[in-house]
This record gives structure tokens, sequence and C-alpha cells, in this order.
């Protein structure tokens, strides 16, 4: 009778420790520190009190309707180590809800995963609620409420977004590619700038006058660009560069370029070589910039009813190109008409750094 109760506690002991390598909370739960190696279902609601990672080759369910609160130092790392699969199986009638600590981060996330109805709330633990490193999977109907805002480094193939809504008192309310448009659809941002951390070629750009576009450094976009009503403020140093090397179709209309900080300049706006005859800037304001403009597109292309005033430079022409001095001053405003613009000798723009390969 001993060895058989023996045997018993040995592998009900067994048993207690191998549940976390693949278990169904079915019951509310209070979890300190935690690694996730295999699959894992939360059907009821948990406490997270330190850091849950799910590592790779793991997967992590959570079913309808739960609520997962964390603690202070709480937070959700999936991938930190490779691919790892997330599903959060939400409904528009119960939703999976994420409250308080520091936020999510999707590291290296499977494209098998999914995320549907999710709400994250009182995270104000770090910058963003919820970060995103590279979107290769569906997500559908986020919301970030009451917290950080949300950043995607950058969307790879099978990425989507369909409806996210940010109500964040940060200064950043998203953090995206120039992009953005392209993988993430019905979107509500309700207060702070959108901070556009990356470009690239044969993008499709379509920024607009909704809310305030923030640039901390160099910007490149090529492709079809379109800016229309929009703010866009640039930390020192940065600067938005068009067409610097590949064919680029750029219209700018009504768009105010601004440095970020009072008294600080930034580098300035640049047409490359790639841009097109058909390039389009109307209406458009460049301030506090140590060159307004710079061109060293070959292909003129119409520039008028600008401002350029409140720059160390107003208009920088390249020696070799077609661009007409007195044409621009006669359509914009240019402090000191013609001699507000500069034909300079080099290949450089807005300073010895800022180099632009032709």
């Amino acid at each position: 009778m001993r060895l058989k109760g023996f045997v018993f506690v040995a592998l009900c002991w067994m048993v207690a420790f191998a549940l976390p390598s693949c278990m169904d909370m079915k019951e509310d739960v209070i979890v300190s520190e935690k690694i996730i190696s295999g699959d894992e279902h939360w059907t009821s609601d948990v406490k997270i009190d330190g850091v849950v990672k799910v590592q790779r080759g793991a997967t992590l369910t959570v079913e309808p309707g739960v609520t997962i609160s964390f603690g202070e130092r709480g937070s959700l790392v999936v991938g930190n180590d490779g691919p790892a699969v997330i599903n959060i199986a939400g409904t528009s009638k119960k939703p999976v809800r994420f409250d308080g600590g520091r936020g999510i981060q999707l590291l290296n996330v499977d494209g098998s995963s999914q995320i549907s109805h999710c709400r994250l709330s009182n995270m104000r633990g770090g910058d963003y609620s919820l970060s995103v490193l590279g979107l290769s999977f569906r997500m559908k109907e986020v919301e970030v409420s009451d917290g950080g805002g949300v950043s995607i480094k950058e969307s790879l193939a099978g990425g989507r977004i369909d409806g996210l809504t940010v109500r964040t008192s940060k200064e950043i309310a998203l953090s995206v590619p120039a992009n953005y448009k392209e993988f993430i659809g019905d979107l509500s941002v309700t207060r702070g700038m959108i901070h556009l951390a990356g470009g690239g070629n044969g993008l499709t750009v379509d920024l607009d006058g909704a809310l305030p576009y923030l640039v901390t450094t160099q910007l490149n976009l090529e492709g079809e660009v379109k800016v229309s009503g929009a703010t866009m403020y640039f930390d020192t140093d940065a600067s938005l560069e068009l067409g610097a090397r590949q064919p680029t179709n750029a219209t700018l209309k009504n768009v105010k370029f601004y440095a970020a900080q009072g008294g600080l300049r930034w580098r300035g706006l640049t047409f490359g070589s790639g841009v097109n005859v058909t390039s389009r800037m109307e209406g458009c304001e460049v301030k506090g910039a140590r060159i307004g403009v710079s061109l060293y597109s070959d292909n003129v292309f119409t520039i008028k009813n600008c401002d350029f005033n409140g720059n160390d430079v107003a208009v920088q022409i390249m020696r070799n190109t077609a661009w007409n001095a007195a044409s621009i001053a006669s359509n914009n405003t240019v402090p000191g008409g013609t001699t507000g613009i500069n034909r300079a000798s080099g290949g450089v723009a807005g300073g010895p750094e800022a180099r632009l390969p032709r």
C-alpha cells in the first residue's frame, strides 16, 4: 500500500510540473514570471505580475472574453528567441482585453498568427502599448487606449491590419513606415502625432492633414508620393528626400514643413535626380531649415505659391540643372528674390553630412 501511495504522489508531482508546457488555463490564475515553450490556451482571466515570454516554436491562444491584467512590471513578449505563434481569438461581443502593465512586444511572430477584437488599455509603462517588429500576420479590430501608442517597425508579406483605433495621451500615437496606408485599413487616431519611421523604394505614400507627422531622421521616399494639407515636423538634422535614385512622382499640395523645435534647424527638403517632370509643389510652407529646398532633379517641374521665408538658405539649385532662379522667385515667396536662391557647384544638400548620390 505504501508503494502504491508513493507512486500516486510521484505521478501527481510529475503532472503538476509538466502542465506549463502544454496547458489549458480554465480558472483564474496569477502568473509572476513565465516562459511558454509549448502550446498553451488561456480560457479564463489571468493576472501577470512579471514578464511572460512566448518562445520559438511555441503557441499562445487566448479565447474570447478573457481579460489579462498586468501588474506594474507585467508584460507579454512574443518571439524573443525566434518565430512564435500568438492567436488572440476575440469576437465583437467577447473581445480579449489586456489591462495595465508595460505593454505587448511582438518581436518575431509567425505569419499564421491572428489577433482579432483585442482591447489594450492603461498600459502606461512605456511609450508604446503595442510594439510590432515585423508585421507578417493579420490583425483585426484592435483598440489601444489610455496608455502608450502603437509602433510598427515594418510590414512584411501577408501583414495587414483592418481596424486600428488609438487613443493616447503620449506625444506619438503611431510610429509606422511612411506607406502605412498600404497595410492599415480603417485607422482612427484621435490625438497625438504619427511618427514616420521609415521609407524606401517603390512605395505608394499618401499622407493627409488628419494628424501632424513627425520625422526624426532622414526620410527617403521613392515611388508615388502624395502629401496634401498635412503638417510635418522635423527634428534637428532630420530631412525629407524625394527621388534620390529611383523614378518618383511627387505631389505636395498645401503642406507645412516646420522645425519640431523652435530655433533648431532641420536639414530641409530635397528633390533628387529621380523626381519626374510631372511632379508638383504648390501652396506649401517650408520653415526653420538650413536649406529650405534643394533641387537636384534635371527635370524642371512646377513649384508655385510656396513660402520659403525663415530658412538659412531659401532655395538651392545645383549648377548642372536647368532650373531658373528668376522663375522660382517670381512664382513663390523667396526672401530677397533671386538673391535668396543659391546656385551650388557641388553635390551637397543641407550641409556636408547630407550628400545625395546622383
